[in-house]
């Protein structure tokens, strides 16, 4: 062996200890402390799930937290998309919790795929039913945790982007908002009735997306996903949006905005400039991979987004079921 070849070795091998560095030790749930991360499994389908849980301080209050549910992206898995979106920071500041799931896979915590319907591996292929995973961390955790299952949320990076349009999707509804960033939409009949306030967001350099935002691209001869714009699209007629959108452009950003949807069911499509396939204000977890945009950060955006949207359809719930004079 030569050096070069011990010195990339060595570098694959420390990489791969770092991407799954959380991802050791798995505990009951009685573990998970207000503040911390904490490793958990469950058994889904004859499969052994796993997943990584970070509870902020507010659950300490003894008020049930909203809950988001984070998907990493196609060969990835929980540890990588928690060090990328740092979304532990911005659910610590904003009160919410964050679980993100891991993916299956030849191996137990790397090359981790998902079934997204018309995507992605060896997820897709096993028809692995990632979405009654989802819907059992749920469950397990407004059971044993201070968690709101009238507050969950879904976002993702990529494959894990389609993950979160694919339950918005969902026939039984367990998530409430979606934002899905970097990932294009599953093109499956969706099953829902729900209205829920929905978020894309994209770079506008992101050269691996570029084929999936021709509309109904085919894919193993069938249709496996709408494009970007067709996805707002979709999303605003299913909400009972109006077909306009308003446009805000800066340097840094385009935001599509769609007019006249119900109170707390936007649909917004971003689109940050000079960014490529990557988390937008995330941290680089592979030195190959593009440079996250500084000026965008689009966990805050995510967070922020759902957790408004959640807030301005109670309220307007609330409001309608007062009624005149009651308010």
């Amino acid at each position: 062996m030569t050096r070069r070849v011990r010195m990339v070795a060595a570098l694959v091998a420390v990489l791969l200890v770092a991407a799954c560095a959380q991802l050791i030790g798995a505990r009951g749930l009685t573990a998970a402390a207000p503040g911390e991360t904490s490793f958990h499994t469950l058994h889904v389908g004859g499969r052994e799930r796993s997943f990584l849980l970070h509870l902020p301080p507010a659950a300490d209050s003894g008020r049930r937290v909203p809950l988001l549910l984070s998907f990493h992206g196609y060969t990835e898995n929980a540890n990588v998309n928690m060090e990328m979106t740092r979304l532990n920071e911005v659910g610590d500041r904003l009160g919410f919790a964050v679980a993100y799931l891991n993916g299956t896979g030849k191996l137990r915590f790397a090359g981790l795929t998902w079934n997204a319907a018309t995507c992605c591996g060896s997820a897709e292929r096993l028809r692995v039913n990632d979405v009654a995973f989802a819907r059992a961390v749920v469950d397990t955790l407004a059971h044993a945790l201070p968690v709101d299952s009238s507050r969950v949320f879904a976002t993702g990076f990529s494959a894990g982007g389609m993950m979160s349009l694919l339950l918005a999707c969902a026939r039984r509804q367990f998530i409430y908002g979606a934002a899905d960033v970097a990932g294009a939409m599953p093109d499956t009949t969706c099953a829902t009735r729900a209205r829920m306030a929905v978020l894309l967001v994209r770079g506008d350099e992101d050269v691996e997306l570029e084929k999936d935002h021709t509309e109904h691209r085919h894919r193993n001869n069938h249709f496996y996903a709408v494009s970007f714009p067709g996805a707002r699209r979709f999303w605003a007629a299913h909400n009972g949006c109006a077909p306009d959108a308003r446009v805000d452009s800066t340097a840094d950003y385009v935001l599509v905005s769609q007019l006249g949807c119900p109170p707390g069911r936007d649909v917004r499509e971003l689109i940050v400039r000079g960014q490529g396939h990557i988390w937008p204000g995330g941290v680089r977890v592979w030195m190959f991979e593009p440079r996250p945009s500084p000026h965008v950060d689009a966990s805050t955006i995510v967070a922020r987004f759902l957790l408004d949207e959640d807030a301005t359809a109670r309220e307007s719930m609330r409001a309608a079921h007062a009624g005149p004079g009651r308010r």
